[in-house]
């Protein structure tokens, strides 16, 4: 696993002052990564990836992103555009909006989202993300400042999805239904599950050592709260005593 030492950078925006139609100042900004761009486990973010362009109004923090893809504070925090990742990092993209939607007061941040599924291929829900550093917003009086995206990227600079998204408020805890064991397999049985949510079956084989997911299913998206979900565990050669617990999100 490749560890990650580089530093949650990697924005670049630039805008130029435009007047439509109707009189009204409009900024045209362009966002891009430099990358290649990282999940948490150390593999290049995939083509088709998901960005998030977010704008934090005055003096507001980013505070992340829910596994539905929902903001935990959509009150200060408002997504202004959605790019995609190519060929590891997010694609040069233009936005166009109007000067009094995003006050120049508010701050930028590009978050890179990590929504592969089971599978391995992306467009599930948020697994984990990773944010820039807030960067100042694009002057509405300002004729261009092209210059921005120079100080803000460099070689290096990278953003990485180390941040294990939390569940949706409310989120009951699962429950598992029930265990069984066939031919040193095992298959666990769970419900109570809500919509929205991704769930970690995770094992350990002493009470009182950490638990470690197990390499089936992680993470298992869910979306029929109704009906239980089973997953089969394949054997361990002389392990003959597991336990096993589901959790949301992944401690």
């Amino acid at each position: 696993m490749k560890k990650l030492f580089s530093m949650v950078l990697g924005l670049a925006i630039a805008a130029g002052l435009a007047f439509g139609d109707d009189g009204l100042a409009h900024l045209t900004m362009t966002i891009s990564t430099p990358g290649p761009d990282y999940y948490k486990d150390g593999t290049k973010v995939q083509d088709g990836e998901t960005y998030l362009l977010v704008y934090l109004k005055t003096n507001a923090l980013f505070r992340g992103v829910l596994m539905n893809r929902t903001l935990v504070d959509p009150a200060n925090n408002v997504i202004a555009a959605v790019g995609q990742a190519k060929n590891g990092a997010c694609a040069f993209q233009p936005i166009q909006f109007s000067t009094n939607l995003y006050p120049s007061t508010g701050k930028w941040v590009i978050d890179l989202l990590d929504t592969r599924t089971a599978d391995g291929t992306v467009g599930g829900l948020v697994v984990g993300n990773g944010a820039s550093q807030p960067a100042s917003s694009p002057s509405a009086t300002a004729p261009s400042i092209t210059d921005y995206a120079a100080t803000m990227t460099g070689a290096g600079a990278t953003l990485a999805s180390t941040v294990i998204a939390p569940p949706l408020p409310g989120t009951p805890a699962p429950i598992i239904t029930s265990i069984t064991q066939k031919d040193g397999a095992t298959t666990v049985s769970f419900n109570n599950l809500a919509n929205g949510n991704n769930y970690y079956l995770q094992e350990v084989t002493t009470v009182g050592n950490s638990w470690t997911a197990t390499a089936i299913v992680n993470p298992i998206p869910c979306f029929d709260s109704a009906a239980a979900i089973s997953v089969e565990v394949p054997a361990v050669p002389g392990q003959t005593t597991r336990f096993f617990r589901i959790v949301t999100p992944l401690p």
